[in-house]
Order: C-alpha cells, then sequence, then structure tokens
C-alpha cells in the first residue's frame, strides 16, 4: 500500500483502502434502495387495491433492467443480502401481499409464518385470475 492510498484510508476512517471501498458500496446500495423506494411508493400511492399496489411493484421491479440499469448493477453486484434489508425489495412485496391477503384480495398460505418469496407467483396468479 503506498502512503498516499494509506493517507487516504486513514482520513476516511477506514483501516484499509479495501475497507472504504466496501462502506462506499454499501451507500451506494443503501441509496439505490431509497431511490427505488422512494418511486415505488410514489407510483403505487395512484392505487386503493393492495392487489394491485403489489402487481405494479411487482412490474416496476421486473422492468428496472430496462427502465434504469445502472440501479440494477448495484443491486446485483449485492448479491442476495439486498434482499431482507428494511428498505429493500423483499420486506416490501411481503408487506404488500400480506396486506391484498388481509383484503380478501389473494389467497393466504395456511401458516403465514411460512410465507417466503415462493408466495410471489401464487399471490399473482390467485391476483390475475379474479
Amino acid at each position: 500500500m503506498t502512503a498516499s492510498t494509506m493517507t487516504f484510508a486513514t482520513a476516511s476512517g477506514c483501516e484499509t483502502v479495501s475497507a472504504c471501498e466496501e462502506q462506499l458500496f454499501d451507500e451506494a446500495v443503501r441509496s439505490v434502495l431509497q431511490v427505488y423506494s422512494e418511486m415505488r411508493d410514489a407510483i403505487v400511492e395512484l392505487y386503493d387495491d393492495p392487489a394491485d399496489v403489489f402487481a405494479v411493484s411487482f412490474r416496476m421491479t421486473g422492468r428496472l433492467q430496462r427502465q434504469v440499469p445502472e440501479m440494477v448493477r448495484v443491486l446485483l453486484h449485492s448479491g442476495m443480502s439486498v434482499l431482507p434489508l428494511d428498505e429493500g425489495l423483499a420486506p416490501r412485496a411481503r408487506r404488500d401481499i400480506i396486506a391484498a391477503q388481509d383484503a380478501g384480495r389473494v389467497l393466504s398460505p395456511p401458516d403465514r409464518r411460512s410465507w417466503s418469496l415462493r408466495a410471489i407467483p401464487a399471490a399473482m396468479t390467485a391476483h390475475w385470475s379474479q
């Protein structure tokens, strides 16, 4: 490690340059999720039906690659670790599905505690078959 990279790492509060890179990447992921959340919330706010909210959110997420490929690259690089974050994709999908279940718009699994991302296709099928 050169003296200049040591100085940068120390001035940034990092022990190493790779630690600084990791902090910067984590901040990029948080930023992307915040932008996604704000976009998604603004769009789904137009819908009253919780099943529609889920369907629109699901479609919007699927189309991100075409609309904002830079955002998707950051999320893909972070791997599966981004899914369970509070501001991530899975908690929002779960919240939307549960709201649709509570409204009687999609079928509920026998034990809601066993819910997982595998419930998404079943929820979508139930919504579109009505």
